[in-house]
């Protein structure tokens, strides 16, 4: 297992059972130092605790994933950065001393060995859409180096909006016209 803090911050516990065929993970992970809740700082913060399963080859076979962190909404009840919200959603951020712990069922996997790893993410998944930057996980990222240059689709009341040099070039999209 991996974690991404501060060392000896968090301290994780995994269990792994093979019931009938169906993979078990039993996962806890206790705020063993930090004063504060964890993630800390901006609500867009998170934690993931994610659980592979990888077969002889190295190859994944089963994965599954859980934030922890503070949620804000907008008045739709989407996830929003903090300037946009305007009531506060979930809130599973890990307390002083405290243990977060669930179980993943990963299924029938076959031979492989399990992975835990706790990543620490600056912001969420949604939120990172919402602003085009990269998440650093691959197939979900959004690109983007504001205010370099970038371009996001169906965010910001935009249809699309590109950007080149912020603000000196800034084009955009809405209800099919274009305006630069």
């Amino acid at each position: 297992f991996t974690i991404d803090a501060t060392p000896g911050t968090l301290r994780l516990e995994v269990t792994a059972k093979d019931e009938g065929g169906v993979l078990t993970v039993a996962v806890a992970v206790k705020n063993a130092a930090a004063g504060h809740a964890v993630p800390a700082g901006l609500p867009e913060r998170r934690l993931h605790v994610r659980v592979r399963v990888v077969d002889p080859k190295g190859e994944q076979i089963a994965t599954a994933t859980r934030q922890l962190g503070r949620v804000l909404l907008d008045d739709t009840g989407a996830e929003a950065p903090f300037w946009r919200a305007t009531k506060l959603g979930p809130d599973t951020r890990i307390a002083a001393g405290a243990t977060w712990s669930d179980q993943f069922t990963l299924g029938s996997v076959g031979p492989g060995s399990v992975e835990v790893d706790v990543i620490y993410r600056g912001v969420s998944d949604s939120v990172a859409k919402l602003l085009a930057v990269e998440t650093g996980d691959g197939e979900l990222s959004y690109k983007g180096l504001f205010p370099i240059y970038g371009t996001i689709k169906n965010k910001l009341w935009f249809e699309r909006l590109s950007w080149t040099l912020f603000p000196l070039y800034v084009e955009n999209e809405r209800k099919g016209a274009v305006t630069t």
